[in-house]
């Protein structure tokens, strides 16, 4: 098996790189940089050689043509990302049920439906946890091992809080399309709405009312 890759900083909380699949023949037989065996959950990488994988979703095989792959390190752990261009083919559908969504400031996710979506407990905890050690992270003496060691725990404790997010993302979403032909949303910028609401508060608390 290939070593682990070398990135040029150590110093970015998320290191990475990419490479790109170059395809090519040799004696009448067709080979590529970049080739993924999720039978033997391996992949070959240029450079790396044959590296081993796991948790690549539940698939079989990869049905497509390869176009790139980033490698980056996150939270102490490697991880890979592959690009793949795939023919699809979507068949007409008569839509029969329509829904409008509406992204809030406290609630993720409002249906037209009066469905609410909000975060879950387990991400709240990952908020509180995160606060800690910042706090500690603050208090910590710059260069010293013990601050080396609260930078890799916050490290851990985003990409937790990031695939929780982006696991109750997945299902909200897999829930109104399975449900739903059509969804409709505002184009609304995110940013904007919680500078708003946060200039609406301190407005309401000028004038004496107490949030």
């Amino acid at each position: 098996m290939g070593s682990k890759p070398k990135f040029k900083s150590k110093n970015k909380p998320r290191q990475s790189y990419r490479t790109n699949n170059i395809r090519g023949t040799y004696k009448g037989k067709e080979y590529n940089s970049i080739e993924i065996d999720l039978n033997s959950r391996t992949i070959k990488l240029p450079k790396l050689k044959e590296v081993s994988i796991r948790g690549y979703r539940n698939l079989i095989s990869i049905n497509g043509r390869i176009i790139n792959a980033t490698i980056y390190k996150e939270a102490g752990k490697y991880y890979v990302s592959i690009c793949v261009e795939e023919n699809s083919f979507i068949k007409d559908v008569v839509p029969t049920k329509i829904v409008g969504i509406d992204l809030g400031i406290k609630d993720l996710v409002i249906t037209s439906n009066g469905e609410y979506f909000g975060n879950k407990k387990y991400i709240k905890k990952y908020e509180k946890k995160l606060k800690g050690l910042n706090k500690a992270l603050s208090r910590s003496k710059p260069g010293s091992k013990n601050r080396y060691k609260i930078k890799r725990k916050l490290q851990t404790v985003y990409k937790k809080m990031k695939n929780a997010r982006k696991f109750l993302l997945h299902n909200i979403s897999k829930y109104l399309t399975d449900d739903n032909d059509i969804i409709v949303c505002e184009n609304l910028k995110v940013k904007n709405m919680d500078k708003t609401d946060t200039y609406q508060k301190q407005s309401m608390m000028h004038h004496g009312v107490n949030l």
